[in-house]
């Protein structure tokens, strides 16, 4: 093994790490997004409701703006109201949803598919 190689791996160990703790930070301001949510429509509350998805969850966000936690179980998105009601269903793409932002400027939702296609959805 050259030097440069080894060099080149301990790069990409480094950028996988960092990418990892990034992750990480991520998922947890999200849950924390979550649960003051949950704590701000429940003020007396000692225990978190769960939600149950039907599938597994790929992407998970929180519309400040409508007060909504929005996730996706596969090629389906999922709107939930701040008692972790399900409001809504939203079918569109042929494959996993692997991200999805919200713009409040237009009120609206944008998901990207391994189906290789791109959503715009009226929040």
């Amino acid at each position: 093994m050259t030097k440069k190689w080894m060099m080149r791996r301990k790069v990409q160990r480094r950028r996988r790490e960092k990418i990892k703790q990034l992750m990480t930070r991520v998922n947890l301001k999200i849950v924390q997004q979550v649960l003051k949510i949950t704590r701000q429509s429940h003020d007396s509350l000692t225990q978190f409701d769960l939600v149950q998805a039907k599938g597994p969850v790929g992407v998970m966000m929180v519309d400040k703006v409508n007060g909504c936690i929005i996730a996706t179980v596969r090629d389906i998105i999922q709107i939930y109201n701040e008692q972790l009601h399900l409001l809504q269903c939203n079918r569109g793409h042929d494959d996993i949803i692997k991200s999805i932002i919200h713009i409040p400027e237009l009120n609206q939702y944008i998901t990207a598919s391994y189906d290789k296609t791109i959503k715009i959805w009226k929040s």
